[in-house]
């Protein structure tokens, strides 16, 4: 159904939107990784339909380079897979 694909790539769109607004405030407020985590559960917990779907692994590509490039914390498989548990 090509109006379910649209839906999903608009919210995913949505999400990578605010998942780079929240990398950006983070790299300005020096979030260790522990905080930095945190913000990415809560977001996270908004966007649960990507849990598990074929969405995950680019959402979760995503966090790794955003959290390398614009905080220098390096998020690795066990700390994204804790990012999703929220």
């Amino acid at each position: 159904n090509d109006k379910t694909i649209t839906m999903e790539d608009s919210m995913l769109n949505e999400l990578l939107g605010e998942l780079k607004i929240l990398f950006q405030l983070a790299a300005k407020r020096n979030y260790p990784k522990e905080e930095l985590m945190m913000a990415l559960q809560l977001k996270l917990k908004e966007y649960g339909q990507f849990k598990n779907s074929s969405f995950e692994i680019a959402v979760n590509n995503f966090i790794a380079n955003e959290s390398d490039n614009q905080c220098s914390i390096h998020l690795g498989e066990e700390d994204q897979r804790v990012v999703w548990m929220g």
